[in-house]
């Protein structure tokens, strides 16, 4: 295990690797699927799985996003130890030491990583070296030179953890902001769905299913072209879109690329974008690999949550674009804000609760909308009746006529 692999080539490297192995549990023959590290030749794309696995089985009764989660720490580090390894000059793994974790922890906070990052990175290697010396595998470093303190929280029993081996570590004295954007102005709604017609279209759908349905974008990309509740002519009068894990991909997949609570979601009517966005997009869009997925790649494979992601990030970019080439001066302070503030796929779900509150004034129908609660067991709240309706209906109608306004009295938007 101690031996680093032609470590003075350049073209080896430390990658992840998922694999599957199979389980009894209640006389059911299961697979279970599990992270290990493995070492590539970037030349011959061969690999063989490295014995450093064993570190990260030692959580195979845990999720595979914790497997994951402590395989990508190990692996970012050795990869930083051979990238380096002209000044560290080691010839095992053996001859690790605090000054190597110490260095790599110090180029996360050069690298402008996050404080949250880096207190992860910094937490699972200090677990890997505790491994390695437990097993004998480091020529500098015992069990005995780490120390476990008892955790300060009022909780029963007492716990125990590793403190940091790096306690030289440097620290960001920059404050750096972590602030994320949960939603933005209703008067952008309609220039920002207009830019997702004609910049991404095949997401176009997907973000009106988010801004006027708050779904995640991990739940549209379970959206399926079947099971949909239509309501008049292509969802004329409203949609209500089934939400399940569907696994559409074979590939491995995170945790956030799930649906966090099966149920019906409605989707709200915002003017005629949802029959039109829903027309063009069925009929343009249709999955070739054989899923009844309703998003889908360029290459006809259901659409997954990082290929989402990707097309909602170059609509944010346009987006912002178009406000910065804007004449009017609110839409250029717009874009500030969303240039200097974190904002993504989750926003859509942030201006859909804004909606909401602000129409029914009452957070139990928001978040029962939301899909965060049991719907059953709130329907004496739902107040799904005509006149409520009616009150949506004005509402967003009146919201759309002062986006369109907005849209329209500046011509130097696209």
């Amino acid at each position: 295990m101690g031996e680093l692999i032609s470590i003075n080539e350049i073209g080896y490297k430390f990658i992840i690797r998922a694999a599957y192995h199979r389980k009894v549990t209640n006389s059911k023959d299961e697979l279970e699927q599990i992270c290990l590290i493995a070492v590539q030749h970037n030349t011959l794309n061969r690999h063989f799985i490295h014995p450093f696995s064993e570190f990260v089985l030692l959580l195979k009764k845990q999720s595979y996003s914790s497997m994951k989660n402590r395989a990508e720490t190990v692996v970012r580090f050795l990869n930083f130890i051979l990238k380096n390894n002209n000044k560290y000059k080691l010839k095992t793994f053996s001859d690790l030491d605090v000054r190597h974790g110490t260095d790599y922890i110090n180029n996360l906070v050069y690298n402008k990583r996050t404080i949250s990052y880096r207190k992860t990175e910094e937490n699972n290697l200090t677990k890997f070296y505790y491994f390695l010396a437990c097993k004998n595998l480091l020529n500098l470093v015992n069990k005995d030179d780490f120390k476990f303190i008892m955790n300060n929280e009022n909780k029963h029993p007492k716990t125990q953890y590793l403190e940091s081996f790096f306690p030289e570590a440097e620290h960001s004295s920059r404050k750096r902001t972590n602030r994320h954007l949960h939603t933005m102005e209703s008067e952008l709604l309609v220039l920002f769905l207009e830019t997702a017609k004609v910049v991404t279209p095949r997401i176009a759908l997907g973000v009106y299913f988010q801004v006027m349905g708050g779904l995640r974008a991990s739940e549209v990309c379970n959206c399926t072209r079947t099971g949909n509740t239509l309501y008049g002519m292509y969802g004329e009068f409203g949609v209500d879109v089934r939400l399940q894990n569907q696994n559409f991909s074979k590939k491995p997949q995170r945790n956030a690329t799930h649906v966090k609570k099966p149920r019906m979601q409605s989707i709200e009517v915002f003017h005629d974008y949802l029959p039109k966005l829903y027309k063009k997009h069925i009929e343009n869009y249709l999955p070739s690999d054989g899923t009844l997925a309703l998003f889908a790649d360029r290459n006809g494979q259901a659409m997954t949550f990082r290929n989402y992601v990707y097309y909602f990030g170059k609509l944010k970019e346009a987006f912002i674009k178009n406000l910065e080439k804007s004449l009017n001066p609110k839409l250029q302070a717009y874009a500030i804000t969303l240039k200097a503030i974190k904002w993504g796929t989750h926003i859509g779900r942030g201006i859909f609760s804004n909606i909401v509150s602000e129409i029914t004034q009452s957070p139990i129908i928001t978040k029962i909308k939301r899909g965060d609660s049991n719907i059953k067991s709130q329907e004496p709240y739902m107040e799904n009746t005509a006149t409520r309706k009616r009150q949506s209906a004005e509402a967003l109608d009146k919201m759309y006529e002062e986006g369109y306004r907005l849209l329209k009295g500046d011509n130097n938007l696209d």
